[in-house]
């Protein structure tokens, strides 16, 4: 399980504070799931914080169970990501932001009741 060590010490918000604090971007797998947990649930995210495109390192992100209906356009800037994990959000048209993932490898869309892929062909080479 890739995601078990984001459940340390504190929460979700406690979590992304800590990944965008002042220091170094060596964070490379940040889970920030709504989870479910002895019968309770966080609070689930409505936006992402466009601070997340400073974490030039991250190869995985968690962002199950959430409230996300678009994502930041600083998303393009993890040239690491490979895995993204966006199930049960309620996206509806995936962003084409994702598109602009280079190394992106593994997309989890589960849940997101999407109607429709950004308009490019996902088999074109992705923009630089």
């Amino acid at each position: 399980d890739g995601w078990s060590g984001g459940y340390a010490a504190g929460g979700r918000a406690h979590r992304l504070a800590a990944a965008l604090a002042p220091g170094p971007a060596g964070v490379e797998a940040l889970d920030l799931t709504a989870r479910w947990d002895t019968g309770w649930r966080e609070e689930p995210m409505r936006t992402l914080d466009p601070g997340i495109g400073r974490l030039t390192r991250l190869a995985s992100l968690g962002l199950l169970w959430n409230e996300l209906t678009d994502l930041p356009s600083s998303l393009a800037d993890l040239t690491r990501l490979e895995s993204l994990v966006l199930s049960a959000n309620p996206i509806g048209t995936l962003p084409d932001v994702v598109r602009r993932l280079r190394a992106l490898r593994s997309l989890a869309l589960t849940l997101i009741g999407a109607t429709r892929l950004p308009d490019q062909q996902w088999d074109q080479q992705r923009p630089p």
